[in-house]
């Protein structure tokens, strides 16, 4: 990954931080900006697209039905020669996140073919020449990854937030 992504217990990120001086220049330099007299600095976290994307692939590769199957190390193992093979360096630092994604995966995939299945049933189909929606299956696993990262970053970052700034109105 490259030198910007960090890793955030369930996630491995991209951070870009705007320090004050940084964000003075940026304000002096555009018409419009007033400029502020406290000092300022920000950073913006957001999941690493690279990862996931990697991430995604590997599921994209196997036959759908192997994830009831597949363990966590074979997930893992999967995973790190996707990164080798698009010129990614692996880090233990990524096993927890990787772990996180193939679990959300593995729930969402199991829930989806029953659901699917059912479907398929109450259309009268043969239950077992349904065809697996992987975009349903791609939707759900990236509606539940924005959920836990609104839980676990957005909120926590909120909290972080408005107790740094009650701890400043304190001690002025």
């Amino acid at each position: 990954m490259p030198g910007e992504s960090k890793v955030t217990r369930n996630f491995v990120t991209n951070m870009i931080e705007l320090s004050d001086s940084a964000l003075k220049r940026i304000a002096a330099s555009c018409k419009g900006i007033e400029s502020f007299n406290e000092e300022l600095n920000l950073r913006f976290i957001t999941p690493s697209k690279k990862f996931y994307n990697v991430l995604m692939s590997v599921l994209i590769k196997m036959d759908p039905t192997s994830i009831f199957s597949l363990s966590e190390n074979a997930f893992i193992e999967h995973a790190k020669q996707a990164l080798e093979r698009e010129k990614l360096a692996w880090s233990e630092a990524y096993i927890e996140p990787t772990k996180a994604f193939f679990n959300i995966a593995k729930e969402e995939f199991t829930n989806l073919y029953k659901i699917q299945k059912d479907e398929a049933e109450d259309l009268d189909q043969e239950p077992n020449s349904f065809v697996f929606s992987m975009s349903r299956f791609f939707a759900s696993i990236k509606t539940t990854l924005l959920e836990m990262w609104n839980s676990e970053i957005v909120t926590r970052s909120a909290l972080f937030t408005s107790a740094s700034i009650s701890k400043e109105s304190e001690h002025p």
